[in-house]
């Protein structure tokens, strides 16, 4: 798995799409969109999605 700060430092302030099952990294995101079974289950930064059990569950 690549190194984050690389990629941070690469991609610096331009906008990325970053499709993943993987959520280290995730509290470095601006805005996080959290899909189930193809839907957008809820949505915002890593602090506002910690607060749904769902996102919760798989961050641990």
């Amino acid at each position: 798995m690549p190194k984050f700060a690389t990629i941070f430092q690469v991609f610096g302030r331009k906008t990325v799409v970053w499709v993943t099952h993987y959520l280290v990294g995730m509290k470095r995101m601006d805005h996080i969109v959290f899909m189930d079974d193809g839907e957008i289950i809820i949505d915002g930064n890593h602090d506002e999605l910690l607060m749904s059990s769902c996102y919760r569950r798989l961050y641990e």
